[in-house]
């Protein structure tokens, strides 16, 4: 068995699903894209630099879902979010963060959760 990575980036598209005549009809991703970085540290969870609230609470409560979800030990990290997917514009923003932290945390833990299983995860979140 190879040893775990103590750090991680994911890359997670825009998308969007408000295509429709007042309900959602058709779904679409975009070359727009957020990059969640995670880092393994002692502690609490934290992000990298100078960071907002509101998103080390959407990065700890995607990270306590995936805990929750796996039975794994929670652990600390260091956390930062990059890319251009604007927030508030309807395309997915605050899923991209979302997503990547559950996925960060799947490859820092070792695990090989089928897509199915991460997004069951992500959509206990909602």
């Amino acid at each position: 068995m190879s040893a775990l990575p103590d750090s991680v980036t994911v890359r997670v598209p825009a998308s969007t699903s408000n295509c429709g005549a007042g309900f959602d009809t058709l779904g679409l991703a975009f070359k727009l894209y957020n990059h969640v970085t995670l880092r393994r540290t002692s502690g609490d969870i934290r992000p990298a630099g100078p960071g907002d609230e509101r998103a080390t609470v959407m990065v700890a409560s995607a990270a306590a879902a995936y805990f929750a979800a796996t039975g794994h030990e929670p652990f600390g990290f260091v956390f930062s979010i990059s890319g251009d997917v604007p927030p508030a514009r309807g395309l997915g923003s605050i899923i991209t963060v979302r997503a990547g932290v559950v996925a960060g945390l799947n490859a820092l833990t070792g695990d090989r959760l089928p897509r199915s299983r991460i997004v069951a995860i992500l959509t206990a979140l909602e």
